[in-house]
């Protein structure tokens, strides 16, 4: 019985394949450290391919004893100094035309792909000057010369910026931020690299291909609109003019050090980097909060909005009633009576829908509302807001704006029951009016006019009152309504007055 055991010097071919694959990745990688380890394997190997050649062509040990000539001066020619012999053997060796010939047999193609690379770059991504596209490619590629510096001390770079390698190909190179900026670039594999201030310059350090993104100021910012015009819920159109706004990038509210004045949070610049439209992230913050007065413009009306009062006039109210109030109970003789409620008395009406000023500047600052939300969501942060005046489009409303603005509030007042109990006493009243002048009056004029005397005018009037209640009494009983009881009663009460009258006079009523 054998058993197999696996050696650890057993490897497949896809293990070499795969650390083949991993060890030309980690050469061919744009950080500066790999960069620099290219640069000096290319320089080594030169000069060790060159040395060798040398070595091979011509006697080394030459040199070697025009070295030990600078120490024993036995060894030197009478001739010439010991300097002179080391240059000379120096020449001889090295700079022969054979090794020259060498040299430059290993360095043209290198010069030539450079410059074939480079004359490619400055195609592509369309640069005049091809030295630009050749210093990228030797910082790139061999960490040659020293890397440059983009210091960023405004949002927008200044034009001379704009023709740095930085921004037309790239990185690699290292940025050095003022503390109030935030810098994004984008790795060539699409993932972000965030730089600020506090850094190292290590994390400060772009590899190759690196794009600028954007450029986040993280201070606080100011903006004006000078008017946001909007429609109410009834249609009227009006506009806020004068609003100004204080936002910057959302941050926590506290104590923040010293070396880190304007603290930012990754994700506020990542989504303020990738999920922003628009070439200036502010425009996040001015649409979110024109979008926001908007709605709020369309789901009051116009009286709520053009009528809403403010602190001092709420102040002012009270301050006036408890005047009252106190003037009042100063009178002995005069001192009101206390109010008793009663769940029999009718509600109270309920007061208008009035938006009061604060409440509008509250509605960006309380966390309970929608607006704080959408605000963090975008990585932002509204710091404070001053809503200006609020004026109608045109100095005089059209008439069909103001008979709908009346319509509305008459319906709006119409929905309380203690009104509807109002208006139809009104109507009740109204009626009886009209039966008393129309109907009455004109009937006393014409039984006046045909002589009648007043005991039978008032026997006619009390007639027609008998009738007309009988007429409604017969018609209630026809549609099976039930008869009020008063109706009765008024009905046999001028039925007896009418008897009374008749059995004064001698007569007899049938």
């Amino acid at each position: 019985m054998t058993s197999s055991s696996s050696s650890p010097f057993d490897f497949s071919l896809e293990q070499i394949q795969r650390w083949l694959e991993q060890l030309i990745s980690r050469m061919l990688r744009l950080d500066h450290t790999t960069s620099t380890l290219r640069g000096l394997f290319v320089v080594i190997s030169f000069a060790g391919v060159i040395f060798i050649y040398t070595a091979v062509r011509h006697p080394i040990g030459e040199v070697g004893t025009a070295l030990l000539g600078l120490f024993v001066p036995a060894l030197v020619p009478r001739d010439m100094t010991p300097l002179q012999f080391l240059l000379s053997e120096l020449g001889n060796t090295f700079f022969s035309l054979d090794v020259l010939l060498m040299a430059a047999a290993l360095g043209l193609p290198f010069l030539l792909a450079l410059e074939f690379a480079t004359l490619y770059q400055s195609d592509i991504y369309e640069i005049a000057q091809t030295s630009v596209s050749r210093r990228f490619i030797l910082q790139s590629a061999f960490a040659i010369p020293r890397y440059d510096t983009l210091e960023i001390k405004e949002e927008k770079l200044t034009p001379e910026q704009r023709k740095s390698p930085f921004i037309q190909i790239g990185g690699p190179g290292i940025v050095k931020p003022n503390p109030e900026f935030a810098v994004v670039f984008e790795r060539l594999d699409g993932n972000p690299h965030f730089i600020r201030a506090g850094m190292s310059k290590k994390e400060r350090t772009l590899q190759g291909f690196e794009r600028l993104r954007r450029i986040i100021d993280v201070r606080d910012h100011t903006f004006h609109y000078d008017k946001i015009i909007g429609r109410t819920k009834d249609g009227i159109k009006i506009e806020i003019q004068d609003v100004n706004l204080l936002f910057s990038i959302w941050r926590q509210s506290g104590n923040t050090p010293l070396n880190n004045p304007y603290p930012a949070h990754l994700r506020d610049l990542y989504w303020l980097t990738y999920q922003q439209v628009g070439e200036h992230w502010t425009h996040a913050m001015t649409e979110l909060v024109e979008d926001h007065l908007l709605r709020f413009i369309q789901n009051h009306t116009f009286s709520e909005i053009l009528s809403a009062v403010g602190e001092p006039e709420i102040r002012r109210q009270v301050e006036l009633e408890s005047t009252i109030q106190r003037i009042a109970w100063s009178q002995p003789l005069r001192r009101p009576l206390r109010f008793i409620y009663s769940p029999q008395m009718p509600q109270p009406l309920p007061p208008p829908v009035f938006v009061p000023r604060p409440q509008l500047s509250n509605f960006f600052k309380s966390f309970t509302q929608e607006f704080p939300l959408a605000a963090r969501q975008r990585g932002l942060r509204l710091e404070w807001i001053n809503v200006g005046t609020w004026n109608t489009t045109h100095p005089i409303l059209l008439d069909q704006h103001i008979e709908a603005w009346r319509l509305t509030s008459e319906n709006m007042t119409r929905s309380s029951p203690r009104v509807l109990d109002e208006i139809r006493n009104q109507a009740r009243l109204q009626t009886y009016q009209r039966i008393i002048q129309q109907d009455i009056f004109l009937a006393i004029a014409q039984l006046n006019r045909q002589g009648y005397k007043p005991d039978q005018v008032c026997y006619e009037i009390l007639r027609y009152f008998e009738a007309q209640l009988s007429k409604m009494i017969a018609e209630l009983s026809s549609q099976g309504q039930v008869v009020p009881t008063r109706l009765i009663t008024a009905r046999q009460c001028i039925h007896t007055a009418l008897e009374n009258f008749l059995s004064s006079s001698g007569a007899t009523f049938l």
